[in-house]
């Protein structure tokens, strides 16, 4: 009973972090656009290595991203499906043990 909660849990825990990853990733790829800053407080200085790091950073594939992250929701989904059987399955042995 407790085996099967404590492994649910952590897949809830996998699923909220897969998603997190895949909407980081999704977000940071939109994000590094090479668009001049307006102003002087916008711009930000990046080192050479920094500039070399973005550059050879392989495109986002935002589809398989976006897969990822309901592949997660559905993974959430049948984790707490699990906790909930594994409850009421308890709450029916306490019921009738009473």
């Amino acid at each position: 009973m407790f085996s099967a909660i404590s492994s649910a849990l952590s897949g809830l825990n996998d699923s909220v972090s897969r998603v997190s990853n895949a909407i980081s990733s999704i977000v940071n790829a939109s994000s590094t656009s090479a668009a001049p800053a307006k102003t002087r407080e916008d711009a930000v200085t990046l080192s050479d290595a920094a500039l070399n790091a973005r550059d050879q950073q392989a495109p986002v594939d935002v589809t398989s991203k976006l897969l990822d992250a309901k592949l997660a929701q559905v993974t959430y989904s049948a984790n707490a499906a699990v906790i909930k059987a594994t409850l009421e399955n308890d709450k029916r042995l306490l019921d009738t043990l009473a």
